[in-house]
């Protein structure tokens, strides 16, 4: 099996009026986030959250369905 190293931090991605904005993903706690997310879809009639999937990389353990949290 072949792993893509160590997750050192994530981010989250939009695009805005022409502009790209970025934050960082953190967690429950407001440290960095250390899973790789994948796999993002929108909640219907919730602009500020989103089912998100991490993948661990590990053909032992199933992927996690997470919710990612938009806070302006």
């Amino acid at each position: 099996m072949r792993s893509d190293g160590p997750v050192a931090g994530c981010l989250y991605g939009w695009i805005d009026a022409g502009r790209a904005r970025v934050m960082p993903v953190v967690d429950d706690q407001g440290r960095p986030a250390t899973l790789k997310l994948e796999g993002l879809e929108s909640r219907p009639g919730r602009a500020d959250l989103y089912d998100v999937v991490a993948d661990v990389d590990c053909t032992d353990e199933p992927a996690q369905l997470l919710e990612l949290h938009i806070k302006p």
